[in-house]
């Protein structure tokens, strides 16, 4: 668990060869925002999730369940991506 002055989070990180994953959770009160043109908006669970390509090749996905907000972090395609995402309750 990181934490950063009040934010408090949990990542999990997962790595094949050279692809990684990474799965960040923190509490919905402490979020951080992110406001960066060219955010797709997709539904995750019924949620608004907001999915973003980097420059770097790979994506990042935000959403967030009742008392949580999570983060991932990829170079998974998108629909690779949101499986991930709904697969976590």
């Amino acid at each position: 668990m990181m934490k950063f002055d009040r934010i408090e989070m949990v990542n999990w990180l997962y790595m094949e060869g050279t692809k990684t994953l990474s799965i960040t959770e923190k509490l919905k009160e402490d979020t951080l925002a992110i406001d960066m043109d060219g955010i797709e908006k997709v539904s995750i669970n019924g949620a608004e999730g907001k999915l973003l390509s980097l420059p770097t090749g790979g994506k990042l996905l935000t959403w967030s369940s009742a008392k949580l907000e999570f983060m991932l972090s990829s170079e998974l395609s998108r629909e690779e991506m949101i499986k991930v995402a709904a697969s976590m309750k």
